[in-house]
């Protein structure tokens, strides 16, 4: 049970941080990253932008949101998801996220779009 809190907790995490620099942080958009690969390699890491973008969607900037980071939407309805899930496995006591943490094939087919889509993100800045 604990280590199903502990990633509720994570989940809920990923939730929350970005809401709490959009509040405390209102223009998100002229402030200086804090990537160390972009600041000091000026190359984009996977998760560059993802904080700014899930700030947009919040605020529901759709293209704002898409154009920082193609991937938040489906990380923040996954995050959302996990975090009932887990909830719901500890009350009724089933395993019903760790079937689908554990699922391997799941895991390599989203490796493998994640690295195409960061390869298009490699290619726009290069480029522009």
């Amino acid at each position: 049970m604990r280590s199903k809190l502990l990633k509720a907790g994570f989940f809920l995490l990923l939730l929350i941080f970005p809401l709490i620099v959009g509040i405390t942080s209102p223009n998100v958009d002229n402030e200086e990253t804090i990537c160390p690969f972009l600041r000091f390699f000026n190359i984009p890491c996977f998760g560059c932008g993802m904080t700014k973008s899930i700030i947009h969607l919040y605020k529901g900037e759709f293209a704002e949101s898409f154009a920082y980071h193609y991937w938040t939407i489906p990380i923040v309805l996954f995050s959302f998801t996990m975090v009932c899930l887990l909830i719901s496995d500890i009350i009724t006591k089933k395993n019903i996220s760790d079937k689908l943490l554990d699922n391997y094939k799941m895991w390599q087919c989203l490796a493998v779009l994640f690295a195409i889509t960061y390869t298009i993100r490699l290619w726009q800045h290069f480029t522009i």
